[in-house]
This record gives structure tokens, sequence and C-alpha cells, in this order.
């Protein structure tokens, strides 16, 4: 339930791919009310039922999928988003594929004898649609090489491009089966799904209006659209791509919607954690590179709103005869920071509350984020719901209200529980 005096609860899901699943069993958790955040927080030990959700990449389809079940199931809409992922999205033994992409014609898929049943004539059909789309690609790459002006080497990479292999078709499938985006225009909850415009870099808030029949799905899919690995989605006349180029983890619009106490999920582990291997090679560099980036960003953003918190409750104890205006104050307190002006387009602005909820250990690296097999994706869910239920707010480095700036940089955190 809603803390009392109507503060807002709201959930924000971060990208991650197949690690996705982690966050299922954070919320299985907190909506079932056995989350043990509490002990030390303002939030009591009971079920929490949000009013804003917040997401980005796979965060996007598990935010959409919730509020599109929640006006009939409430908080339950967390089983139906657990079976989504285990019967729909996973690589399951009594059926080929999974339902998240697939490589084109990819012949270990042909060599499958389950994809020619119950008929063998879609996989041939795929086969021969696959190898079009795989041959036309392929000219225009050769043509292109031929035309261009561009160096040489240049010219050679231009041949090489993944995102031609991987189809998302399946995605696209299971977001038409799982999400009734109906349900969602007509919700009362606040559904935010951020996304990244390919041509100028900025970043797209998709929200519950957005849900219609055509553009809804093309916004979910475009959130999700790892860049290297999907093509860019078009929405409108704009290509866009994975809203974590940009945001990973939407905390900030989840705020400005009026969120006052956040549930951040994300599946960045502590850096130091994620392990060397004896030999690097560029996937590993780029997966660690991409890691730690993502890491400092929610770090820095929940460093930020903890001195947030500490200048609002400032701006509470001033004296009226100091500064009677937000405006009094901040001429002389960093009028051009970034906190001065979320205060300006906040004059209303209360204290927020963040528990963060993240695994400690690596989930599985780079090529985990695409392993949804059935078994892993069942272990990560038992993971997420046994962290959230082991939560310690100081461990976590969660940001209180009414406590000051306790949210340490994560590297600090870390250094507090190695010393035990």
């Amino acid at each position: 339930m809603n803390e009392p005096g109507g503060l807002k609860h709201a959930v924000v899901l971060s990208g991650g791919g197949a690690d996705g699943a982690y966050e299922v069993g954070v919320m299985k958790a907190l909506f079932s009310g056995k989350a043990g955040a509490t002990g030390k927080a303002l939030l009591p030990e009971a079920p929490i039922e949000p009013e804003i959700f917040s997401g980005t990449s796979i965060g996007a389809f598990n935010a959409a999928l919730l509020v599109s079940r929640w006006n009939e199931h409430g908080t339950a809409a967390v089983s139906d988003l657990e079976r989504a992922w285990l019967e729909t999205l996973a690589e399951r033994i009594d059926r080929p594929g999974n339902g998240g992409y697939r490589f084109r014609a990819n012949p270990l898929d042909y060599l499958d004898p389950r994809y020619y049943f119950p008929n063998p004539f879609p996989p041939l059909i795929q086969l021969a649609g696959d190898s079009f789309e795989l041959g036309w690609d392929a000219v225009q790459r050769v043509v292109n090489l031929l035309r261009s002006t561009a160096p040489i080497t240049e010219r050679f990479l231009s041949l090489f491009d993944l995102t031609t292999f991987v189809s998302r078709e399946p995605l696209a499938q299971t977001v038409s089966k799982t999400i009734d985006l109906e349900s969602i225009r007509r919700s009362e909850k606040t559904l935010i799904i951020a996304a990244t415009n390919w041509d100028s870099g900025e970043l797209k808030l998709y929200t519950n209006r957005d849900m219609t029949e055509k553009l809804g799905p093309r916004a979910i899919l475009a959130s999700a659209a790892i860049p290297g690995f999907f093509p860019a989605t078009e929405v409108g006349a704009q290509p866009y791509v994975d809203g974590g180029v940009v945001l990973n983890t939407p905390l900030v619009p989840a705020i400005d919607a009026g969120a006052d106490i956040l549930h951040v999920i994300y599946m960045d582990p502590d850096v130091s954690n994620i392990p060397q291997v004896d030999l690097d090679y560029t996937l590993q560099v780029m997966y660690r590179m991409q890691t730690i980036s993502w890491a400092r960003l929610i770090n820095r953003e929940v460093d930020h709103d903890a001195t947030l918190n500490n200048a609002v409750r400032i701006l509470g104890q001033i004296d009226q005869g100091v500064a009677k205006t937000i405006e009094d104050f901040l001429i002389t307190n960093q009028p051009e920071s970034k906190i001065a002006g979320r205060l300006r387009r906040h004059p209303d602005r209360r204290e927020v509350t963040i528990h963060r909820y993240h695994p400690a250990e690596n989930l599985g690296g780079l090529l985990g984020i695409l392993n949804v097999q059935q078994e892993r994706i069942a272990r990560l869910i038992d993971q997420g719901f046994d962290d959230a239920v082991d939560h310690d707010c100081q461990w976590s480095g969660c940001v209180l209200r009414g406590r000051g700036p306790s949210a340490e940089s994560q590297d600090a955190v870390h250094e507090a529980r190695t010393a035990g």
C-alpha cells in the first residue's frame, strides 16, 4: 500500500536484456510485502502499490506489461509478468527459439527437428525470406563499397553489420501477445518509457497516451533496440534506439512525475566484482566499459538526489525573514547548478526516498544479456526475490527522507561492505 499522507511509490526499471528477469524477482518481493528494506527505512514492511512505472529497454517491456495488467489483477500482475518471461520470452526445452530475438538463417535452427513440428512449411518459408533479406543487404553493401570514396578500410568495415543477422520479430510478437495497449491508455497508473532518438541523440519519453495500437508497440521495441544488435525502430519519421544510450535507469522522469518513494532496480553489479579475464577481448572490454559507465551514472544520480533532499530540507528550515522564496535561497546558493534548476522547475518539491536493488555479483556478462534459457530465467527471478528480501538500506546506499544525504558513492559502499 502507499505511504500515509499520499506519498507516491514508483518502480524504476533499467535495461539489461535477459538479465531483466532479475527485476521480476525483486518486484515479487516488493508487491507481496516480503522485501526487507524496511527495518532502517521509512517504508513499512507491507505490499507496495506503485503509482508510477518507469522503464528503459527490457525494463520498458516489464513496466508496460505490469501497467497493462494492473487494472484487472493489481499487485498480482507481477505473476503475469513472471509467466510471460518463463513461458513466452524464455527458450524452453519443449519448443525451438525464444520470444526475444532470433538469428536469421541460423543453420543450427534448421538442424533442430522441433522446428518442423507440427508444420514443416513455415520454417522453410522463413528460411527463404531470411536468405532474400541477407542477400539483398549484401548486394547493397557491395555496391556501397564500390561507389564510396571513403578510405578503403572504412569501406570494408561497412560490409559487416550484426543487426542484419538479427530479427526482433519474436519480441514484436511477444509484445503483441502479452501487452494490452488499450488497458495502458485507460490505466490510472503512470507509465514512462525511455528511448533515444538515433539522429539527434535526444531522450524521448513515451507515456500512457502514446500507447496506441500503432505507436505503442514501436515505442516499446524502440526502447529495447540495443544499438549494434537490433536495428533502430522507426517511430513516426524518426529512428529510435535503446533508451539506455542516454538514460539506462530513468529515475529523474519518475521523480518529475510526482514520485516520493522510488524503488530503483538495475542489473549492474559492483564494478569491482566483474571478473577480469586472463586475456582481454574486444566484447569483454566493451562490456566492462559500459558497465562502469552505467554504474557511475546511477551512483551520480542517486548522490545528486540525496544532495537535493538536503537542499529541500534546508529550505524548509529557513526563517521567513532571511529567505521568503526559493529564488531568494538560490541567489546565494549555487544559482546555476543542476540542483537549482530542478528546484526552480519543482518549487513544491518534497524530499524523496530511493531504495536501490541490484546484484552484488555479475549476472552473466555481455553474453548473459542474450541468454534466455528457461532455467537461467527462473534462477534470476529467484535471485532478485532473495536479494529484495535480504535488502538492507545501509548496505545498498539508499537515500532516506529526513536522514540527510545518506547515499554514498557505490565505491564507498563497496569499501564498507568489504570492511564488514
